[in-house]
């Protein structure tokens, strides 16, 4: 896998991951799981991002810049394993409950809502979120600005079992 060698294989087959796979270096599965969820059209912006992190080139920054300070204690145990960048669905559903008090169940509906890109149902979300962040103590522009990030990423986003599962079967 950190050759890129892996023509044939299953979600790793193509040029673009194997040269994506050459710049990573994977050393540990974890890796292998992120690569495949990561390598879709819209978090694959994140992907440079992701790499340089993981060989300590920048630092982890948890959802940006203009928040890190505010949510690390937060969502830093969410986001550890992969370098302070939302990768799963499961990583969106806990930041919404941690910055936003957001239950299981309502944590899912902006899961649903933004994977299936329901319009309504996401702008209700986001008056949801921007609420209960405000509720939690954090700023509307803390808030709006995770809610874009979340928003951007999720309608992307690999539950984490399906990459795993993925990860799992090519390494075979």
């Amino acid at each position: 896998f950190s050759a890129g060698d892996t023509t044939g294989i299953f979600q790793f087959g193509s040029e673009g991951m194997q040269e994506r796979l050459q710049d990573m270096e994977p050393s540990e599965f974890g890796h292998i799981a992120a690569m495949n969820a990561l390598y879709r059209p819209g978090p694959m912006d994140l992907l440079p991002e992701y790499i340089a992190r993981m060989r300590g080139e920048e630092p982890v920054v948890y959802l940006g810049k203009a928040v890190h300070e505010e949510v690390k204690s937060k969502v830093a145990d969410v986001l550890k394993e992969t370098y302070g960048i939302m990768v799963y669905q499961e990583q969106v559903m806990q930041v919404c409950r941690r910055l936003a008090g957001f239950s299981l169940a309502e944590a899912d509906v902006m899961r649903r809502a933004i994977s299936k890109k329901e319009e309504d149902l996401l702008a209700e979300q986001r008056e949801a979120f921007i609420e209960g962040c405000a509720q939690e103590g954090y700023s509307e522009a803390v808030a709006e600005t995770v809610f874009e990030l979340i928003e951007d990423f999720g309608g992307y986003a690999f539950c984490k079992a399906h990459a795993a599962s993925y990860a799992a079967i090519a390494y075979q």
